[in-house]
């Protein structure tokens, strides 16, 4: 079984998959609603303190 955070993590050059999650104005937006004119970076940051 592979662990989930291996099924889901990508290598680079690869492209994300679609999402869609509320802003801090409860606003939903996409990738598409945030990236810029030259893309955007999107970085995750999950605390090794559980």
């Amino acid at each position: 079984m592979i662990p989930l955070l291996l099924a889901l993590a990508l290598n680079p050059g690869d492209r994300i998959p679609k999402f869609e999650a509320k802003d801090q104005h409860g606003i939903v937006r996409n990738f598409d609603a945030i990236k810029g004119p030259k893309g955007a970076y999107l970085v995750f940051f999950r605390s090794a303190d559980w």
